[in-house]
């Protein structure tokens, strides 16, 4: 694999984190804002993060604000999964 693919299929997969960032984000109704505040970010990291792909403790964050909320638990579990955990809650 060269460099250049190398940073493709990351850029790609970091694309991908964030969008399903974003996707999560819509699920519980908050904005860029709202969620900022929840975890403790400026709005604008929140924008950085759903263009270039959160950190993982952004995304776990995430998965237990998805938990909190009213939401079925298999939403968190879908979330969890794609963070490489099959193991998330019991119903």
């Amino acid at each position: 694999m060269t460099l250049t693919t190398t940073l493709t299929t990351t850029k790609l997969t970091q694309g991908r984190a964030g969008l399903r960032f974003v996707g999560a984000r819509d699920l519980l109704g908050l904005t860029q804002g709202e969620l900022g505040t929840r975890l403790g970010v400026h709005y604008t990291t929140v924008a950085r993060w759903e263009t270039n792909g959160p950190p993982l403790v952004a995304q776990w964050a995430m998965v237990g604000l998805l938990l909190e909320s009213d939401l079925k638990p298999a939403v968190a579990r879908r979330y969890a999964a794609r963070l490489g955990s099959s193991r998330l809650v019991e119903d």
